[in-house]
């Protein structure tokens, strides 16, 4: 549950940004077309990261750097960058947030070349910016803080076992042998199955849930997700026409 709502958020916060880059980032030139293209690319590359250590189809699809060159999400001097910091840090932490702090600093830049026209214009991009960071840093958590090992150990012995048990313990008597006030009166159990169907429904949807980030067929599929944003963030900051001069 907590991996479906960061997921939405995060959908809905990316829009959010691409929106705020399209209205305050004005400009009709190549320099601001740039900007704004250059800001949301950032936010993408950042979730691209962080579903290259979470699920395997991402990975699959983006098995090193030079493939996030190709596809357009890295320019070669911006991974000589990433590589850089991410040596300079000596640490094993994820470092997804780079990206994000380069976002950061090309806010701050098109502040001060006028680019955006006001501090509460960057204000605003920095805080949805902010809150960005934050949904991606729950599926960090998500992946990094697993469910324990017997809990789901735990629950599958414990409905396998009671239907096991079941399947002894309801049997109905022999009529044969006239036990008396112990008579036939249903022939299928019809409850033992719904309970069936319900409880090991239940289980194979928990286990689903256990990665909801993998390459089977209920799990999200992340690489629809990801072109999904790129292509709608980059249409956002494109189609950035002022519609005022045509209203006054």
């Amino acid at each position: 549950m907590s991996c479906v709502l960061h997921i939405s958020v995060y959908c809905l916060v990316c829009l959010r940004v691409a929106c705020d880059a399209a209205t305050f980032i004005q400009g009709d030139n190549e320099k601001a077309l740039y900007l704004r293209r250059t800001l949301v690319r950032y936010l993408n590359l950042c979730h691209v990261l962080v579903l290259r250590d979470v699920s395997k189809p991402v990975r699959m699809q983006f098995p090193s750097f030079q493939h996030l060159i190709d596809k357009g999400y890295m320019t070669e001097e911006e991974v000589r960058l990433y590589h850089h910091m991410d040596g300079s840090t000596k640490t094993k932490i994820h470092n997804y947030w780079i990206p994000w702090q380069w976002a950061c600093s090309l806010v701050v830049a098109c502040r001060k070349e006028g680019f955006i026209s006001s501090d509460a214009a960057m204000s605003k991009i920095y805080g949805d910016i902010q809150l960005y960071k934050k949904n991606l840093q729950g599926l960090v958590n998500y992946d990094w803080i697993t469910i324990p090992l017997c809990y789901t150990q735990v629950v599958t012995i414990a409905v396998y076992t009671y239907f096991l048990a079941s399947l002894v313990g309801r049997q109905y008597l022999d009529p044969g042998k006239q036990y008396s006030g112990h008579e036939m009166d249903f022939y299928f159990p019809f409850v033992n199955i719904v309970e069936f169907f319900f409880y090991m429904g239940w289980l194979k949807v928990a286990e689903s849930l256990i990665n909801p980030l993998g390459d089977d067929d209920q799990d999200f599929d992340t690489m629809k997700i990801i072109h999904r944003n790129f292509e709608v963030l980059m249409f956002s900051v494109n189609i950035c026409t002022d519609t005022s001069k045509y209203i006054f």
